[in-house]
């Protein structure tokens, strides 16, 4: 069963209020859902359904030739 093992949000404001939350997962995958609020009832969170974010692929460089990339 997957189990979520972090969580983290970000809050963005100005018209309507903007909430994402990110949720990272035993099983090592990452879902978010952003919740918004209307602009008459500003404490109302409307969750939308939790979307799976896609693995960022991982390139092996040692590290010699990653302080050499980035010019260290």
């Amino acid at each position: 069963m997957r189990k979520i093992v972090q969580i983290s949000t970000s809050h963005q404001s100005g018209y309507e209020e903007e909430v994402s939350i990110f949720a990272l997962c035993n099983d090592g995958t990452l879902w978010y859902t952003i919740c918004g609020t209307d602009h008459v009832n500003i404490g109302a969170l409307l969750p939308d359904s939790w979307t799976l974010v896609a693995n960022v692929p991982q390139d092996f460089i040692e590290d010699d030739e990653l302080f050499t990339q980035n010019g260290y």
